[in-house]
């Protein structure tokens, strides 16, 4: 008699794998360890299984809910505010724009969601790469942009197994996979290194995680905001 495992096995290995990794994660990156009173993370699973977890309990995202694709609208970025005697014009295929009259006339402003929104940077090229430096001296702030993606060079497809589709999650770089024994868990959409890897998402004290495979071959990822644009040189370490 032959016993079949069960098509949840691996999402199942994924979410204890998960519970375990996020718990050691978390402890390392916050000073807020858990005491000798506080619930094993594989207990507060369980128990977020019965009944709606506070916001502070660590939680598993598997997906096995269909995909919100009603995303609540984005907060409108503030205003760009320009000096008196300046105009902008914006440049196309970028988020900034160029500024006109005025003592800052030829630099740019950042027009983009991300912190530098609204502050004047000038652009500099060095060894091939754009660089964005705002303000001067002790204030300097040096930021290297990425290149735009090569449409010549499209990144490689995402690879499903038998059986399995994938919804884009709206605002993220991944898709929730639906089908399969790895139905629940997502896949890695980016063009990073993850790119077409499978994870599961965890959340513990408001900080999500990114756990790929199991065991031995467990990987961790802290996930934080996107921010184009590399800090190169900043005002607390630049001479």
């Amino acid at each position: 008699m032959h016993l079949r495992s069960s098509p949840t096995g691996e999402l199942t290995a994924a979410r204890e794998s998960a519970a375990a990794a996020a718990s050691s994660a978390a402890a390392a990156a916050s000073a807020h360890a858990a005491t000798k009173s506080e619930r094993s993370f594989d207990a507060l699973l369980a128990h977020a299984s019965s009944v709606p977890s506070p916001s502070s309990a660590p939680t598993v995202s598997t997906g096995t809910g269909a995909v919100d694709t009603t995303a609540s609208a984005p907060a409108t970025p503030a205003a760009i505010a320009l000096r008196t005697g300046e105009t902008m014009t914006a440049v196309d295929g970028h988020k900034y724009g160029e500024i006109h009259g005025g003592k800052r006339d030829g630099m740019f402003v950042n027009t983009s969601s991300n912190p530098r929104r609204g502050k004047a940077f000038e652009i500099v090229t060095k060894d091939g790469r754009e660089l964005h430096v705002y303000g001067s001296g002790k204030d300097k702030l040096i930021v290297r942009v990425s290149p735009p993606r090569d449409p010549g060079n499209p990144p490689a497809p995402i690879k499903l197994r038998d059986g399995e589709t994938m919804t884009p999650v709206p605002g993220h770089h991944y898709a929730l996979i639906q089908g399969g024994s790895r139905d629940g868990m997502f896949v890695n959409t980016s063009l990073n290194h993850n790119r077409g890897k499978a994870f599961v998402s965890v959340t513990k004290d408001g900080v999500d995680y990114h756990v790929y495979g199991a065991g031995k071959d467990r990987r961790v990822v802290r996930v934080v905001p996107h921010d184009p644009g590399a800090i190169i040189s900043s005002p607390s370490t630049s001479s």
